[in-house]
This record gives structure tokens, sequence and C-alpha cells, in this order.
């Protein structure tokens, strides 16, 4: 893992508003990028502090006789390293809106110390990606790597992964006024069922589960009361999409990727059961891999036809629908199980 320093003199640029610093392909790249000290005496112009895998120092008192000078029109610094949330930086950066960093297990360091219970008071934040990077081989509890975890009530857009927490932690997040997305993804959150306590989630519209061991989400028309946008991408062990959830009417979309067949299955029941009651607005959606293995289990209980001639007559209507395009749940070429 190399090391790239960024020139102390970046700070002189006296009128910059953007600074965006990427490393060739960051996929690929295992660079971290340091920025100096003097990364806290930019010019106040600046707006947005943009970088892949960097190491951000700490704010400290006066150096050189000169004070740091206050960043109050900085709205966007991403993606950070092991960033701490120290109450220097809070009153430096008050009206940051967009917030992106990123932790992994150090034996020598505990959680405690980047004060991630200051987000709190970071009142203009209105997006924040916090991704924690733990050591798998590590006791259970030492897992809960974002126990210390506290939101801002200003808060719309909020990303969360591998903090391993428990379901039973979500109502950190939940308690939010104004959220309005929220992306869990690598096990934020862990457990085999997620219940939701009533009057959580008012204002959420978008919600994505993404690799997670979720089994059973325990959800009606009383939760997620202003929910459009449902995801499930690799949720492996989801024993079904609840049926109670489709009750929410402002629920549009629908989308199962990557998850059991047992909730693809379900979600053709859920659709057929709207239909029935006269609901064609929402929307169900699946990746094509999705709609051939679904397609195959079918057709192997149907025993309609062998399954090599059934895979021909599936790739050719994928061929025309195009591979990468999403299927409506209303593609499925069969009525009956």
């Amino acid at each position: 893992m190399g090391k790239v320093k960024l020139p102390a003199s970046i700070s002189k640029l006296c009128h910059l508003q953007t600074l965006i610093v990427y490393q060739g392909n960051c996929r690929l790249s295992s660079n971290i990028l340091y920025l100096p000290p003097e990364i806290w005496k930019m010019p106040p112009e600046i707006r947005h502090l943009s970088f892949k895998r960097s190491f951000l120092p700490c704010p400290s008192g006066d150096r050189d006789g000169k004070s740091i000078v206050v960043l109050e029109n900085l709205q966007t610094l991403t993606e950070v390293l092991k960033f701490r949330c120290t109450k220097e930086f809070i009153i430096m950066m008050l009206n940051l809106k967009k917030l992106g960093i990123s932790y992994y297990h150090d034996e020598s360091t505990q959680w405690s110390c980047y004060c991630r219970d200051n987000f709190v008071h970071l009142e203009n934040l209105e997006i924040l990606k916090c991704v924690f990077i733990p050591k798998y081989d590590l006791p259970s509890s030492d897992h809960l790597l974002a126990l210390n975890l506290a939101f801002p009530p200003s808060l719309k857009k909020l990303t969360l992964s591998g903090c391993v927490l428990p379901w039973k932690h979500m109502t950190i997040v939940g308690s939010l006024p104004n959220l309005e997305v929220l992306k869990l993804k690598d096990n934020a959150f862990k457990g085999p069922v997620w219940e939701l306590n009533e009057g959580e989630f008012c204002q959420l519209k978008f919600l994505f589960l993404i690799d997670t061991d979720l089994e059973h989400l325990k959800a009606d028309e009383t939760h997620f009361l202003s929910l459009q946008w449902l995801t499930f991408s690799h949720c492996s062990q989801l024993a079904e999409i609840p049926c109670e959830i489709v009750e929410i009417p402002t629920l549009q979309v629908i989308e199962v990727y990557g998850s059991s067949l047992s909730a693809l299955i379900s979600a053709k029941f859920v659709k057929e059961e709207q239909q029935r009651e006269g609901n064609d607005s929402l929307q169900i959606y699946f990746g094509a891999s999705e709609f051939l293995r679904c397609q195959i289990l079918v057709q192997q209980k149907l025993n309609l036809a062998d399954e090599k001639g059934l895979k021909t007559r599936i790739v050719m209507f994928l061929a025309d629908k195009g591979s990468e395009e999403k299927i409506s749940i209303s593609d499925f070429v069969f009525s009956t199980y």
C-alpha cells in the first residue's frame, strides 16, 4: 500500500472552490492520499473537497501564530479514512452538507476515539456515507463498531456499510425525521429478522438492502408511510417479499436482484394479488439471471418440457429484451405453479 502526499502549497490557491483528487483507476489503486495540515488553511471560498482513500489530519490550534481558517463555505468532504469528528472539526465546518468516511479496524485504536457521536452536531449535514471495515476473525462483541453513532436530524440520505449491528439498533436511524434515502450495505445490520417500530421512517422514500443476511422483514402499511422504492440486492437468505408491505399506498417499485428463489416466487404472488385488487401501479423488477433461474425452477416443477429447450426459449427472449434490461414480473410466461 503506497503513500501519496498532497503538497502543502495547495492552501495557497487563493480562489479555489473545488478540489478533486483521484488516483488513476481508483478500483485498482491501493495508494492512500495523505493530506497536509495546511489543508485547514484553504481559502474560505472552498466549497468541495473530494478524494479517494485519503487521510485528513485533525485540526489543531494556532500554527506559527496564524489561526486556522474556518471553512464556512465548505459543503462537501469525501472520502476520508479513519476520520475523527472532533469538536474543532465541528466548529470549522458547521455548514457541511455531504460527508463520506471509512473506518477499518486498528487493534491499537479504540473506536470511541473517532468521536462519531459528534456527528449529531453537524446541523446542516444532509448526506452521509459511513463505511466500516471490520476484522471478521474478531469476537462478535468487537464487531459492534458503530454503537456510538449519532446522526443529525437534518440527514436526508444515509449510506451505512459493514457496521454489523443487530437490527434492534435500527431505531437510531428510524428516528431521523427528514431521512428520505437509506442504503444498508455489506451487513450494515445483521440478523435474521428486522421488525419495525411504529412511527419510524416517516419520510423515507427509497430503501436499498444490499448484501445482508436478512430472512424476514416484518413491516406493513403502518410503517414506511412515504416509501416509494424498495430494493433487495443479494439478500440470499430472504424468505419472501412480505405481502403486507405492498399495502403501503405510496409504494411504486420493488426490485429483487441476486436474492433467493423463494423471494422471487413470492414477488410474483404479490404482484398477482395486487392485480386482482385492481392495483396496477406497483411494479416489481428483477435481473435477467433471476428471470432465468425462476423460469427453470417452475419448468422443473411443471415438467412441461425439457430444461434445455426452456433455456433456449428464455435466452432468445432475453436477447430481445436486452441482457442488461430490468425485467418486469409481468414478463413471466407462466401463470400457475
